[in-house]
């Protein structure tokens, strides 16, 4: 998807920066599931 976006590397950021809180969040529910 990201031939599609202009701007280039401005996107790769925007998709990293989206990748790295969807892993937050699961690291976030894989803990709570440790502690419980």
């Amino acid at each position: 998807f990201l031939c599609k976006m202009p701007g280039g590397r401005a996107d790769l950021r925007i998709g990293a920066s989206a990748s790295v809180s969807e892993l937050q969040s699961e690291i976030s529910s894989v803990i709570r599931e440790f502690d419980s």
